[in-house]
């Protein structure tokens, strides 16, 4: 039994390793603590794009008021709340994030549970669920696999888990070149992430979403000025302001940015 766990062990390891990429965590840490109060000033976007997304997700989890729900790295609580508009669920949303100024955002009077955490760490002790929410998250996550196995053990049979990510490979961000190469290297690849969830026991398959934004010229100065995304806070502060004087001299004359943002959806689905 003992040689048995040690090569589960060793196997956790070799297939975390494989799958590692991301921003280093301790800039993690920094980004969203320092962005908590204009989080959802920034990545809200407009009622039409959360909700559009949202619908998605709904579709894709098949979201029903029968059913325990889990936003795993859920921050503000944004998405949480949307689904709630959609669908009225009979239990509590469990909302899972390791930075505690994120979720000091959610409104107290949500039917929201939010809970401090690290997302493998929680997945080893979290009670069992219906459906699992990641959006934007799990590049964030070096023990991929981990928290697959993890999250594969607690879902009930028929239970679903959907990733939703920025797709590296259809980066459009009208930013400039060194934080569109931090981009590409740092989301999540969709096909990695099918192959680690059927991996750990899931069936596997991805759906994609694209979305076309509008958004004010210099209101988007603002929010890279502002780092509002995490590839962004990992780059030298000359290097940033560099980046913003390129773009600043590009754009001149243009009122507004219009970019589209390309999603995965991944979805792992427990045999029921």
């Amino acid at each position: 039994m003992q040689e048995q766990d040690a090569l589960a062990r060793a196997d956790l390891q070799s297939v975390d390793q494989s799958a590692r990429g991301g921003v280093d965590p301790a800039l993690v840490k920094k980004h969203y603590e320092h962005l908590a109060d204009s989080y959802d000033e920034f990545l809200y976007w407009s009622p039409d794009f959360v909700g559009t997304l949202t619908d998605k997700i709904v579709e894709m989890l098949r979201l029903t008021p029968g059913d325990r729900l889990l936003d795993l790295g859920g921050g503000t609580g944004m998405y949480a709340q949307a689904i709630l508009e959609r669908v009225p669920l009979n239990n509590r949303v469990t909302v899972v994030d390791p930075f505690p100024q994120m979720l000091s955002m959610i409104p107290k009077e949500a039917p929201i549970d939010p809970v401090a955490a690290d997302a493998v760490d929680y997945s080893s002790r979290a009670p069992c669920f219906d459906k699992v929410l990641m959006k934007e998250a799990v590049h964030h996550v070096d023990r991929k696999y981990e928290l697959f196995i993890n999250l594969f053990e607690r879902l009930e049979p028929g239970g679903r888990i959907l990733l939703v990510h920025v797709d590296p490979n259809l980066v459009e961000y009208p930013l400039f070149d060194a934080a569109l190469d931090n981009a590409r290297r740092s989301f999540a690849r969709p096909d990695e992430i099918v192959a680690l969830l059927k991996r750990a026991g899931f069936e596997a398959c991805r759906d994609q979403l694209a979305y076309r934004h509008e958004v004010p010229t210099g209101h988007y100065h603002r929010m890279v000025e502002g780092r509002y995304m995490s590839i962004l806070t990992g780059l030298e502060d000359e290097v940033l302001q560099e980046g913003l004087k390129q773009m600043r001299d590009r754009d001149a004359g243009t009122e507004r940015l219009s970019f589209t943002e390309t999603f995965s959806y991944v979805l792992g689905t427990k045999a029921a």
